[in-house]
């Protein structure tokens, strides 16, 4: 699991047993670079499944040294080849830690009109794709798990924001080889409490930010992630 400015996350799945997926450092022949303290990210090829769901789990050693006394609350931001799909916060209440197994959106067909959509590896890719895959061709724009990390000193309840999945840019233009899978309405035990956080970082420049290309396995064999 990748550790990065105190804070700990990996992408996990049932498939491997809820533990987290392989982590491959970027391959020499690779544009990527494991670390780019510049822009404060850490980049990591992923194995996927086709239809397997996967979640995001994590945990924060808070620091006063790193993470400036001020500091209250993480928010993460999850974002699916550049476009957004949730975000959440994380703070002493919550121990530092938790899982994100899915996002919301409005659907008035189900209960209290708030419907949960999971995250799905997608399915197998066109032969195009396929042929460009394995000549090693594949934009490294695609097939992107990002997730931005920002500090805030303070956050305000607000009222339910929320819009229909169809209507976001996500639902509009696709979600780069992952599918958000309708999980039905979300349970009466899910607290929908909804936040605005006075951030200390500016949203173009994260804290931190860790980058997941998922791959299959033929498709990491091809870029020599992983031996034959």
């Amino acid at each position: 699991m990748p550790t990065y400015k105190g804070i700990t996350l990996s992408v996990r799945a049932a498939v491997n047993n809820t533990e987290p997926l392989p982590e491959l450092p970027p391959p020499p022949s690779s544009a990527i670079s494991f670390e780019d303290s510049h822009n404060a990210t850490i980049s990591v090829y992923v194995p996927s499944s086709p239809k397997t769901q996967f979640w995001l789990a994590y945990s924060v050693k808070p620091s006063k040294a790193i993470h400036s006394i001020d500091t209250q609350f993480f928010v993460f931001k999850l974002f699916l080849d550049g476009r957004h799909v949730v975000t959440w916060g994380v703070g002493e209440e919550d121990q530092w830690k938790g899982k994100t197994v899915f996002g919301l959106w409005e659907n008035f067909e189900c209960k209290a009109g708030v419907e949960r959509r999971v995250f799905v590896f997608g399915g197998p890719v066109k032969k195009e794709q396929q042929e460009e895959d394995n000549n090693g061709d594949r934009d490294e724009s695609s097939g992107v798990l990002e997730i931005r990390i920002l500090r805030a000193k303070g956050r305000q309840r607000i009222a339910k924001l929320l819009e229909g999945f169809e209507n976001t840019k996500i639902g509009k233009e696709g979600s780069g080889g992952v599918e958000l899978t309708s999980a039905g309405a979300a349970k009466g035990d899910h607290p929908r409490r909804f936040y605005r956080y006075a951030l200390l970082d500016p949203t173009d420049k994260p804290f931190a930010t860790f980058r997941y290309y998922h791959r299959t396995l033929d498709q990491l064999k091809v870029l020599g992630a992983i031996a034959d």
